[in-house]
């Protein structure tokens, strides 16, 4: 039995006025990961949080693996929906990464950096 949609399609003119959103998007999520996730920052993040370079290099090791374990998952999605699973794990990952600026490293570093010379009277 095949179901038709309930609406129809974009059209071709619609979708043309859309295709510069759609790019805009994709460099900006691009532009975010390599400013937070992917780029030296993040190991810098890692670093002040105290973990070791073994712990760096598993939690950076988990990305790979990630679009190993893609197909895997592929059924589960289809099932679930992609639009459904999409908006739930973006929701999670805006969540995550407005909490990261929370996360103190040293709880005893001053709240703002010192931007004249270095104290040297003790």
């Amino acid at each position: 039995m095949r179901v038709e949609p309930s609406a129809p399609g974009l059209t071709d003119g619609e979708k043309l006025r859309r295709l510069p959103w759609a790019f805009a998007h994709i460099a900006a999520n691009a532009i975010f990961c390599q400013l937070t996730v992917f780029g030296p920052v993040f190991i810098l993040f890692l670093t002040e949080l105290g973990l070791d370079k073994v712990q760096i290099g598993l939690l950076l090791a988990f990305f790979p693996l990630a679009g190993a374990v893609a197909p895997l998952v592929a059924p589960l999605v289809a099932r679930l929906g992609y639009k459904r699973v999409f908006v739930v794990l973006w929701i999670r990952r805006f969540f995550w990464n407005c909490c990261r600026p929370i996360t103190s490293p040293n709880p005893r570093a001053p709240s703002t950096p010192s931007l004249g010379p270095p104290d040297r009277s003790s």
